[in-house]
């Protein structure tokens, strides 16, 4: 299943248990309907085994994704809420985030606060 190439998702059995694989590409700007709708689709595929990755272009923690001022000035967007929610619905854990929960590393820095294209 493949949307405007946002995401795809396909259904794989792993020793004998069907499970669901999903790879996303989210939007770079605040967009909680891609998160629901992408939501929608997960649940209509019927697997309680899901396993996403991909870039989320988003943030979990403000305070311990983001780097100096960043992390305390910033508001919660309404994508972080979304992600957070369906995470909760799914059943969903931040694996990285489990294995360090006060750890402070990024895979994207900038000193401006704004992506400038």
């Amino acid at each position: 299943v493949l949307k405007e190439g946002r995401w795809v998702a396909i259904d794989v059995d792993i020793m004998g248990r069907r499970c669901s694989l999903v790879n996303i590409y989210a939007p770079n700007t605040d967009s909680p309907e891609f998160f629901y709708n992408l939501h929608a689709v997960i649940q209509s595929m019927g697997n309680t085994d899901i396993i996403i990755g991909g870039d989320f272009n988003q943030v979990r923690h403000n305070t311990l994704d983001r780097s100096g001022n960043m992390g305390r000035s910033r508001n919660i967007q309404k994508s972080q809420i979304a992600i957070d929610t369906i995470s909760e619905e799914l059943g969903l854990v931040d694996v990285w985030r489990l294995m360090h929960p006060q750890e402070r590393e990024y895979t994207f820095f900038s000193q401006s606060p704004y992506i400038i294209f």
